[in-house]
């Protein structure tokens, strides 16, 4: 019985190719998750675009007594930090997205 000489490289090269296939299939998984959390972050910071703008609007609209001078400031200082809160968020979600595709 002779052997073949092959044999070794072709499992070597079997097992290359199968653990390079996991390698694969696990970065695709990270890539996927990534993707999921920066549309997290980023659904996050809609909801803060959209809470900032439409509470002081409605407040506005449907109000019951008179806004006064003051009410008005704390009106743009609340949708201030919203936005800044939104793009806070955002600049995270746009992070990962970086990080996950280098």
């Amino acid at each position: 019985m002779a052997l073949d000489p092959n044999a070794p490289v072709a499992n070597e090269a079997a097992e290359l190719a199968a653990e390079e296939a996991k390698r694969a299939a696990a970065r695709a998984r990270a890539v996927e998750i990534n993707k999921y959390r920066a549309a997290a972050w980023d659904r996050a910071a809609t909801a803060f675009l959209a809470g900032g703008f439409i509470s002081p609007f409605i407040t506005w609209m449907i109000g019951t007594r008179t806004l006064t001078l003051h009410d008005y400031f704390q009106m743009a200082f609340g949708i201030g930090i919203c936005l800044v809160c939104a793009l806070l968020l955002h600049f995270n979600g746009r992070d990962i997205l970086e990080e996950t595709f280098k």
